[in-house]
């Protein structure tokens, strides 16, 4: 070796040596090296300081412990910076309660098939977490182990969140941007269903939480998601669980066992319902998905209350025309403009579509904004808004089946059933979009609206003038088209069409998954009469195949009562004598020994 390598080398070791010195008394902390650079890679030259920390060995994801805009010359990339959403404060955990999760896991591993643990027990639980209540929600294991316990009994949701509520508001605030224990208090809330006056308490408090901290908690997924939960429990109403968005509120509303506890839970619902519509404060927020989801929830909870938030929500927004129109071509935000318009009455509805007047064909054909104007369309009720929709949108029929808007077809048609004129129309065009404008083939309007223009015709085996088709390239679309065709009451060539198809596809069509929705359809239409269907059932007698008599014999139950409603009709008008009833009556039972099954 070298003099050269030797004084390089002593060198080296004394830099190595003065900085672990400087490490050691300053601070304990990772290496000189990994101080510099978390990510391993050494620097020519160090812009780090002693406050940096390194990601503790936890499991924690390094991303959430970067410094941000901390003015230290070690800044966060770019595109942390962006990150939406505000960033929570950790809760200030005390040491994992080692003993305490113990015995709570013996608790849990004793609970009986039931599912409810006695109150004794219970009330032993909340003696053992007194003043641990913000520390076990910190842990995932102990959040769980909670929820477990105390979820499983009114009383014991009641007591754990009444001595939580000791906690600072601060506090109680930064446990709901935490996904487990958010999940938690979510669960403790709900099991007060149906709340008592004694609740009030912890309800009042947990509103406070909500308010003073509300511009931080609607941005955060897990906290919003309790607000969504709290906003249903003032109402007495149970949140789903599920992805289904298309239930509605019961008529009748919620109902309390104290008219005076109904009275302040609305007041306190009321709280919720003006901060979540405020147009002014929510609405360059609205595309973010969890004010989205947020809304959409406050304005379905709200058709209980009636408010007259939405209604007011809407006037302001129409001062900003294009804040609508934008609005509805977002993502987000037209899902809240579906929920808004069967929220509010139609007076409020014409008023929002005139306001888009000269916007309709645009919106109606945009790849978000289609879904609110489609909903708009279909509500539409006075004779005005709809010839004015007939007007606009008709012509455009052929380039709504093109570009496979059958969501905007299917509200043109449920529009359309409200005027005789306007179903002609309609009619018209759709036969020339489906290439059944013609006399000679206008018996495959069928066919090819349930295949979407995607049809397969096939040669009949007798020269009877029947349509035969591949029933496998039924579609989705093409059924819910036909569905909401055959409740119109201008159906005469719809109804010639499904009559000229060969018996055979009949049989195909009512054990395919798709188009036998299309046969039940046939049945249960309102508009359709007893004599069209049955003629129907004549044709489809003719084969003897057990699977198909099976699908008979569920259409049969249909036409029974069909045939029953049809009949208290007859008896509340009273228009028609005792000789016509009895015609009426023994012709039926014609009808039905002519169609009998044979089981044998």
């Amino acid at each position: 070796m070298t003099n050269f390598e030797k004084k390089r080398k002593r060198k080296h070791a004394d830099f190595e040596e003065d900085n672990q010195q400087s490490v050691d008394s300053n601070r304990e902390g990772p290496s000189y090296l990994q101080r510099l650079n978390p990510y391993g890679t050494f620097p020519k030259k160090s812009t780090a300081n002693s406050n940096f920390k390194r990601p503790d060995e936890t499991g924690e994801d390094f991303v959430r412990k970067w410094p941000i805009n901390n003015n230290n010359g070690l800044d966060a990339p770019q595109w942390l910076k962006e990150e939406s959403g505000p960033k929570p404060v950790n809760v200030e955990k005390n040491m994992f309660p080692t003993d305490l999760v113990s015995y709570l896991r013996q608790i849990v591993a004793g609970i009986p098939a039931s599912g409810k643990l006695d109150r004794l027990i219970i009330e032993r639980c909340l003696e053992e977490c007194n003043g641990e209540e913000t520390n076990l929600l910190g842990y995932q294991e102990s959040s769980r182990l909670v929820e477990t316990i105390f979820s499983s009994s009114r009383f014991g949701a009641f007591e754990f969140l009444k001595k939580l509520n000791r906690a600072k508001r601060k506090k109680r605030a930064d446990l709901l941007f935490q996904g487990v224990s958010a999940h938690t208090i979510e669960s403790l809330l709900l099991a007060l269903m149906p709340l008592e006056a004694n609740h009030n308490e912890v309800i009042s408090e947990w509103m406070e939480t909500i308010i003073d901290s509300w511009n931080d908690l609607v941005m955060d997924r897990s906290a919003s998601h309790v607000i969504r939960s709290f906003a249903a429990l003032l109402l007495g109403i149970s949140q789903s669980k599920g992805k289904d968005e298309s239930k509605k509120p019961q008529e009748e509303g919620p109902k309390f066992s104290n008219p005076e506890m109904a009275v302040v839970l609305r007041q306190e619902f009321l709280k919720i319902v003006n901060l979540a519509l405020d147009f002014t404060s929510m609405k360059d927020y609205m595309s973010r998905p969890t004010i989205s989801l947020l809304m959409q929830d406050i304005i379905h909870l709200d058709s209980h209350v009636r408010s007259g938030k939405v209604a007011e929500f809407v006037m302001k927004s129409l001062e900003s025309p294009d804040f609508i129109e934008k609005s509805f071509q977002g993502r987000e935000t037209s899902r809240i403009w579906e929920r808004i318009i069967m929220a509010i009455d139609d007076d409020t509805r014409e008023t929002l579509y005139n306001a888009l007047s000269g916007q309709v064909t645009t919106l109606a054909t945009h790849v978000y904004a289609h879904f609110p104007m489609a909903k708009l369309i279909s509500v539409a009720n006075s004779e005005e808004m709809v010839t004015d929709i007939c007007d606009e949108l008709f012509p455009l029929t052929p380039n709504f089946v093109a570009d496979h808007k059958h969501y905007v077809l299917s509200a043109l048609i449920k529009c359309a059933s409200k005027k005789a004129d306007a179903q002609t129309t309609l009619l018209k065009g759709l036969k020339n979009a489906f290439h059944c404008g013609k006399k000679a083939t206008s018996m495959y309007f069928v066919p090819q609206v349930l295949c979407m223009n995607n049809v397969e015709m096939l040669d009949a085996d007798e020269n009877d003038g029947s349509v035969r088709f591949d029933v496998n390239r039924s579609t989705v679309p093409g059924s819910c088209l036909l569905r909401d065709l055959l409740h119109l009451s201008c159906h005469k060539n719809v109804l010639k069409s499904f009559l000229s198809i060969h018996p055979e596809n009949l049989q195909q069509m009512a054990i395919h998954q798709v188009a036998s929705h299309v046969i039940d359809n046939f049945f249960t239409s309102p508009t359709i009469d007893t004599k069209t269907t049955y003629i129907f059932r004549i044709m489809a007698n003719k084969l003897e195949v057990k699977a198909f008599r099976r699908d008979k014999a569920k259409w049969m139950r249909d036409f029974e009562v069909k045939l029953k409603q049809k009949k208290q009709q007859a008896n509340q008008t009273g228009s028609k004598s005792t000789k016509t009833k009895r015609k009426r009556n023994k012709k039926n039972r014609q009808m039905k020994e002519e169609i009998t099954i044979d089981d044998e």
